[in-house]
């Protein structure tokens, strides 16, 4: 009977070892995000000196198209959506396209979604703005992010201005502590102060015009720390034209050599201002 029932018992093993059991691991997940295949966006740039009459904003028909795919069926896609963003970051637009026949899309569900809708910019606004397209299916799973260019100049634009430029005829290098130093420049223009991208100062060795250093000025009342250093920027009134930067001097610094300190502006049209030198003394 022991033996009757081994036998029994090696058998039942041998047909089970054949037998496809249930899996325990984990069930992998085949479904694919949409992809989108081609993405446009018109116009592409807009000029407000040719816009008349002039006015605090300026609205435009703008039009948005993207061509989508998807391994799971048209049918699984949820969501096509464009976000139009100012250069500043700022959403000055937002809305769905559609892939449902009526214009100013043409074909229902062939995988091209349009969309027409109003753009209102401030004119006072200019610069590099972006479009974003995003898919999403019905799971949640979203496409690539799709950036596109949105330039926004002004042809009549004037450059801006830049006086006063004041920084420290000569730069003890400390010991110990880094010194801090204040440089400041007013800057002005008639397309007002928002026209301002950023004002920068170079620091540049005259010997063989190297630059050694990029800084960056501020017109923001000092409440807040700047990046570059995590210190405020020394500025006093935010919004008065007046840039400011606090920069510290380590005790590194090499003596007995002359910089020249270079301050400009740049505004939205990427015009340059005037250029003013001042040639400091480290000792």
């Amino acid at each position: 009977m022991n033996r009757t029932f081994h036998s029994l018992l090696l058998t039942g093993l041998l047909l089970l070892s054949g037998c496809d059991l249930p899996s325990t691991g984990d069930v992998i997940d085949q479904r694919t995000p949409p992809e989108v295949t081609k993405a446009t966006f018109s116009p592409s740039k807009i000029d407000f000196g040719k816009i008349l009459p002039p006015g605090p904003t300026h609205s435009f028909t703008a039009k948005a198209y993207l061509e989508v795919a998807d391994n799971d069926g048209l049918n699984t896609v949820s969501s096509i959506t464009y976000t139009v963003f100012s250069p500043a970051g700022k959403v000055v637009a937002a809305g769905p396209l559609f892939d449902h026949g009526i214009l100013p899309d043409i074909v229902a569900g062939d995988g091209k979604f349009s969309a027409d809708f109003q753009l209102t910019i401030p004119s006072d606004v200019y610069g590099k703005y972006s479009v974003r397209y995003s898919a999403v299916d019905k799971d949640g799973y979203a496409s690539t992010t799709i950036n596109l260019p949105l330039s926004v100049i002004y042809s009549n634009n004037t450059p801006p201005v830049v006086t006063n430029f004041i920084a420290p005829d000569t730069i003890f290098v400390p010991t110990s502590q880094p010194e801090l130093i204040t440089v400041s420049v007013q800057v002005s223009d008639q397309e007002g102060l928002k026209d301002i991208k950023f004002v920068r100062m170079t620091i540049v060795n005259p010997i063989d015009n190297s630059v050694r250093s990029v800084q960056r000025l501020y017109d923001d009342g000092g409440n807040v720390n700047v990046p570059e250093y995590g210190l405020p920027s020394g500025d006093v009134t935010a919004g008065d034209g007046l840039f400011t930067m606090v920069i510290p001097v380590p005790s590194g610094t090499a003596r007995d050599i002359e910089r020249d300190f270079n301050v400009f502006a740049i505004d939205q049209s990427d015009a340059t201002s005037n250029i003013i030198t001042k040639r400091v003394r480290f000792k």
